[in-house]
């Protein structure tokens, strides 16, 4: 950007040594000559001052973008401080909200790795036959828990 701000100056200054060379000028064909360079300078003036606007813009846009990004990860860290790692069973850990008891059934599991991703995601207890798997449905990710197949009876 500051190039073409620097190419904006350069053709006024270019401008302006031309002005000082129509005066310096006799003829009427000379100050005409003159007058066209003047022309062709402002003209260069105005591309490069519309690329530095052009440029400007796009700086402008991509600062209010980064500054969402700010507040989203502010507010995310915000979030995630109600939640803790806990252990699912055989060894892996998933977040679990701060306070609630960790159980193989519990709906209330998040993903590890959509966690560090800045999504919520729950872990979805499927019984497999002999054992519970916690599931992620949107990043495919499962834990085998300790959890054991109840009868009906509860036994």
């Amino acid at each position: 950007m500051m190039d073409a701000i620097m190419g904006a100056v350069g053709g006024v200054r270019a401008a302006i040594d031309a002005v000082r060379g129509i005066n310096a000028k006799l003829t009427a064909v000379e100050i005409a000559e003159v007058k066209q360079v003047l022309l062709e300078r402002l003209g260069e003036a105005q591309i490069a001052l519309g690329d530095a606007r052009e440029n400007l813009q796009t700086a402008r846009d991509q600062l209010r973008t980064l500054e969402a990004e700010v507040v989203r990860l502010k507010d995310w860290s915000a979030e995630a401080e109600n939640y803790a790692l806990a252990d699912t069973g055989r060894g892996a850990v998933a977040y679990l909200p701060k306070g609630v008891e960790p159980s193989p059934k519990s709906g209330a599991w998040l993903c590890p790795h959509c966690f560090a991703d800045f999504k919520k995601s729950h872990l979805i207890p499927e019984d497999r036959g002999s054992y519970w798997v916690l599931r992620c449905h949107p990043c495919k990710f499962e834990i085998i828990t300790n959890g054991r197949k109840l009868d009906q009876k509860g036994r």
